[in-house]
């Protein structure tokens, strides 16, 4: 469990009443995770907090088919930076591409107010994740392994006041459940020390509830 703040850019160019392109980016730094658990052969209790950074670049192109209502497709890269605290720790780092389709619904518009309804199914593709240990252990090797690919979901309600002039506030509220499958598996002396052994990345669901706060300009 972690909670945490980052950083989030938004362009955006929109045509028609309902068409749009967009590029989004957003990074979020120092987030501290509580892992309260056991080893993998469940003998040696573990309680530690990993330190983490993640990283999401998305572009999107939007088509208005009817006055409130935009279907979606897009492209976008996400990146998770980890470092294990347990013992001499290790780093982690996972980077997997998705593409989110998906449809925009407008419920709400009253004066300088639009509220909307924002789904979208997004399937990752050419996940990997990067086992590093050379950074803290004598003699480590580094690792690459293949992920699984497995489908995530986001949903989240943008609210937009647009108020006097070109200037505008935004604020999404939203929950994404991402996904990886597991990987195969590749040999890392440090960790599998046993002639034979290799290392894996199982199988694990991550849920996050947030809200994207953005001032912009129209132009």
């Amino acid at each position: 469990t972690a909670y945490y703040t980052g950083g989030l850019a938004q362009l955006a160019y929109r045509f028609g009443r309902a068409s749009f392109i967009e590029a989004k980016y957003a990074q979020s730094t120092n987030v501290y995770s509580r892992f309260d658990g056991t080893s993998i052969d469940g003998n040696t209790p573990i309680n530690t907090v990993n330190t983490l950074a993640f990283k999401k670049v998305e572009a999107r192109l939007g088509i208005g088919l009817f006055d409130r209502f935009t279907s979606f497709a897009g492209y976008g890269q996400r990146t998770w930076n980890r470092f294990l605290s347990s013992g001499a720790g290790y780093r982690e780092i996972y980077i997997w591409n998705f593409m989110p389709v998906g449809f925009i619904l407008s419920f709400y518009e009253r004066g300088p107010y639009k509220w909307a309804f924002e789904a979208s199914r997004r399937p990752m593709t050419a996940g990997k994740i990067q086992v590093i240990t050379s950074e803290t252990k004598d003699g480590g090797a580094d690792s690459e392994m293949t992920l699984g690919n497995r489908t995530g979901y986001r949903v989240g309600i943008p609210i937009r006041y647009g108020g006097a002039g070109r200037f505008f506030l935004s604020a999404t509220p939203w929950y994404e459940r991402s996904e990886i499958g597991e990987s195969n598996v590749v040999a890392n002396t440090p960790l599998a020390p046993t002639p034979g052994t290799g290392i894996y990345e199982p199988a694990s669901v991550t849920n996050e509830l947030g809200i994207d706060l953005l001032a912009g300009i129209s132009f």
